[in-house]
């Protein structure tokens, strides 16, 4: 069930929330909140929203029911969404009651794969970039051969009929990383496939 409720300031929680951060690891993300103490409290439900507005629940965790000391919780989001998410908590109390976090953004991009044919090295796919990213093909000497935007998480289409052998590196600039690829030379008859990494 999707939420659509604006998100209460933390100070209004009947638990003292004193820390709430969503953490990109790699393949999954990572939510950790530190309550300073807590009063009636039973349930912490973690939701998600991929454009800070509507919510849907992606997992609890148990709540400490009375302390008066700081206590820490993590909740591991192992399907996470790409680009940016949104992350708040909806904690529940032993009477029924409800309040809500604050929300916390979190952005994650993919590593890009890129697949080509080697048959004539005219198509490159780049696999894994969020669309809206920009892609530059360069040569030997670090010049500008073509350029163009990301249309496809899935496989975007880079057609480089002319240029082919004249290409040497692929840059992918997204929101916040920069992958470099280095383009082998083609073999007839074979596939390539290069992987990047984030600078």
């Amino acid at each position: 069930m999707s939420l659509s409720i604006t998100a209460l300031n933390c100070a209004t929680l009947p638990v003292a929330l004193v820390d709430l951060r969503a953490i990109d690891l790699d393949d999954h993300v990572v939510v950790r909140w530190t309550t300073g103490s807590e009063t009636g409290s039973e349930l912490f439900t973690i939701e998600r929203s991929a454009d800070g507005s509507y919510f849907t629940d992606v997992g609890t965790v148990a709540a400490a029911g009375h302390s008066s000391s700081t206590r820490e919780y993590e909740f591991v989001d192992r399907a996470p969404l790409q680009g940016t998410s949104y992350y708040r908590l909806r904690e529940r109390d032993l009477d029924g009651s409800t309040t809500y976090s604050d929300v916390v953004a979190v952005g994650r991009i993919q590593d890009a794969t890129i697949t080509a044919s080697t048959m004539d090295h005219a198509v490159w796919y780049v696999h894994g970039a969020e669309p809206g990213a920009h892609w530059s093909l360069h040569d030997a000497r670090g010049s500008l051969v073509l350029e163009g935007t990301i249309t496809d998480e899935a496989g975007s289409p880079i057609h480089v009929e002319g240029s082919a052998d004249h290409l040497n590196l692929l840059l992918v600039k997204s929101s916040s990383r920069v992958f470099s690829l280095k383009l082998p030379p083609g073999t007839a008859g074979e596939r390539t496939m290069v992987t990047a990494s984030a600078n």
